[in-house]
């Protein structure tokens, strides 16, 4: 492993973990309609509050993580097997 694709593993790995840490989350209601989606923090997701004053927790859109994930290993195994000498 030269000193390029060292960079690229590290580049990758931290993408990665910076999808996990601030992962695509998505609120939906009784009937698995979607309110609100978007990113954020981990281990504060925002809550939607209702009319009636009661609030719906987001979740973590689990399938478009896996996804993102998926594509940033991708993207990042191309380039380490094209930084090859």
């Amino acid at each position: 492993m030269n000193e390029t694709q060292r960079k690229i593993l590290i580049a990758t790995a931290g993408v990665v973990a910076l999808m996990v840490i601030f992962p695509p989350y998505i609120v939906e209601n009784y009937r698995a309609v979607t309110i609100m989606a978007g990113y954020g923090f981990l281990f504060d997701l925002p809550s939607y509050a209702m009319q009636s004053g009661s609030s719906i927790p987001a979740s973590v859109n689990v399938k478009t993580l896996l996804v993102q994930i998926f594509g940033a290993v991708v993207v990042g195994g191309l380039a380490f097997l094209s930084a090859k000498r």
